[in-house]
């Protein structure tokens, strides 16, 4: 056996099959690298899921929106209301804080808009209509200027079709 076929394997040098050793790791490092940065991003769509759902799930289990929501309709049911709203203003004020931190919240993508308009597009759209909306009774310090988010995402969500 010669000198050069006792050195070589297929048709390879050690420094050659070290070369393809290298090219393999950086194979198998970057297909490592592309399947954690899928997993991340995996990881943040879920966590901001589960974030949109606990903030979504307040309106129906808060106790302070829930105390606001029963005034609220207790007065409108007995038209209440209508004789003084300012007398509501608090409860109002409450509630739509609560939307306008939703409103934020998709704008800054902390939460998940799709996710977040299935459960409270027509409960958004009802409640800026009944309080800021354009035929909606003037309550003092209650105001569209002070909602500019809220604004943005009602505008958005009632222009689109259910």
């Amino acid at each position: 056996m010669d000198t050069e076929t006792a050195v070589t394997f297929w048709g390879l040098r050690a420094e050659g099959w070290t070369a393809v050793g290298t090219v393999g790791l950086a194979i198998i490092t970057a297909l490592l690298a592309i399947i954690a940065w899928d997993q991340s991003v995996a990881i943040r769509n879920e966590a901001r899921r589960n974030r949109t759902l606990l903030a979504v799930d307040r309106y129906d289990f808060d106790p302070i929106l829930d105390k606001a929501q029963r005034k609220l309709a207790n007065a409108r049911d007995r038209n209440l209301f209508d004789e003084d709203p300012k007398r509501y203003r608090i409860d109002i004020t409450t509630l739509l804080n609560y939307l306008e931190s939703i409103a934020i919240g998709i704008e800054t993508g902390i939460y998940d808009e799709g996710l977040a308009k299935t459960h409270l597009r027509s409960v958004l759209i009802y409640h800026y209509e009944e309080y800021l909306g354009d035929s909606a009774k003037p309550i003092e310090k209650v105001e569209k200027k002070n909602y500019v988010p809220l604004t943005r995402l009602y505008r958005k969500w009632s222009a689109e079709p259910e």
